[in-house]
């Protein structure tokens, strides 16, 4: 609800100052963690959904290395160091591989289109 919450107000913001830059930022953040907690309660429910993760690692080393996936996914940069295995882990790397793409897509190109008609009537 606090990402959609952040989405929203920089969707309907009127005009683009400080407040609505760091709402765009803590909307990117925010997906990022989305990513995070889904991966990691695949990870629980179906233990070994992602490759490159020690199968007895301790659960502080899975939750760094899955909030580094999440962000790496959502920036689609891609390493290869881990990599989902499951079905269902595969499923969530590419929903949100493409949230993070549309995100950078169409809401900062929103806030760009606001930024320069506020700056041409000014």
């Amino acid at each position: 609800m606090v990402t959609f919450q952040i989405i929203r107000q920089v969707w309907n913001a009127r005009t683009v100052d400080k407040s609505v830059i760091f709402g765009l930022m803590s909307g990117y953040v925010s997906i990022g963690l989305l990513g995070f907690f889904t991966f990691f309660s695949i990870e629980l429910a179906l233990p070994g959904s992602f490759n490159g993760i020690l199968m007895d690692a301790a659960i502080a080393i899975k939750i760094d290395e899955l909030l580094y996936f999440s962000y790496i996914t959502i920036m689609t940069i891609g390493y290869g160091d881990i990599s989902p295995a499951t079905d269902m882990a595969q499923k969530a790397v590419m929903f949100f591989g493409m949230v993070g793409q549309f995100y950078l897509v169409i809401i900062t190109a929103v806030v760009i289109e606001k930024y320069i008609r506020h700056n041409d009537k000014v």
